[in-house]
């Protein structure tokens, strides 16, 4: 019994090893890097966009955060929205395809959530601004869990 024991603590190693092996010969390791290195620019102008909503919200009169609503977040948004699109469109692998889908959701309802607070609509802002953060929270768990998965670790900046 312990012989084979022994053997079987030998072949996990192995069997790990060829797994992580397979990833990288599949080019899923590969995938997942060029996305998260392609994906960069636009997550970056999304926060920098958010953030300036944020210092606007804590120093800004309501005009100026109604006007930069207006005027800049959303129609920046919107222009991200659609080059990240169109982005995941060239994305090969299903299931990184299918994570990706999860973040277009969350811009979608995040920029729907802004118009609705726009219109005076607050409940309804409320509930798209919510839904947007679970959407978000979604995809950053798939997308650990499929890196994870194809051999490649994520470590999210605060």
């Amino acid at each position: 019994m312990k012989k084979f024991l022994y053997s079987l603590i030998g072949i996990i190693p192995l069997a790990i090893g060829a797994y992580f092996l397979f990833q990288n010969l599949s080019g899923n390791s590969d995938a997942m890097l060029t996305y998260l290195e392609e994906t960069n620019e636009y997550t970056t102008n999304y926060n920098e966009l958010i953030e300036q909503e944020v210092t606007l919200g804590e120093e800004g009169t309501p005009e100026e955060i109604v006007s930069y609503t207006e005027e800049t977040l959303i129609p920046e948004l919107e222009k991200i929205l659609k080059e990240y699109k169109a982005y995941g469109e060239k994305i090969e692998k299903d299931e990184l395809k299918k994570v990706h889908e999860l973040d277009i959701q969350s811009m979608e309802k995040y920029i729907a959530a802004e118009t609705e607070w726009l219109a005076g609509n607050d409940d309804k802002a409320t509930a798209l601004f919510e839904e947007s953060d679970q959407l978000l929270v979604d995809f950053e768990d798939e997308l650990n869990s499929l890196a994870s998965k194809w051999g490649v670790e994520i470590e999210w900046e605060k």
